[in-house]
């Protein structure tokens, strides 16, 4: 646990289940300036480049869709949402960015 976030595992939201989502506890600390949800997809480790690739386009997709909803943007407070996905290979990390729109 965290005394500045509230890690909830797979929030369910309009649209399917966030991985891990950071909600500010904003009730404590009112001056909060940031959120996160954080998407993670997991390849085999004989994945093609091509796979990894189409992979990275859904999680990427998949973050966005899930920031965009009603339960998301409640549970933000005044925040700044940010959006992050990562992939693994195997046990290799092929991507770990922030969605900047």
């Amino acid at each position: 646990m965290c005394r500045f976030y509230r890690p909830i595992s797979e929030l369910d939201n309009q649209n399917g289940y966030a991985d891990i989502f950071l909600r500010p506890r904003q009730e404590i600390y009112n001056d909060m300036e940031h959120s996160y949800i954080v998407e993670l997809k997991y390849l085999n480790s004989k994945a093609t480049d091509a796979q990894v690739a189409s992979t990275i386009e859904q999680a990427k997709a998949q973050v966005c869709r899930y920031a965009d909803t009603v339960n998301a943007k409640e549970q933000i407070g005044t925040t700044t949402l940010h959006k992050v996905y990562v992939v693994y290979r195997g046990v290799e990390m092929v991507a770990c960015e922030e969605v900047v729109e």
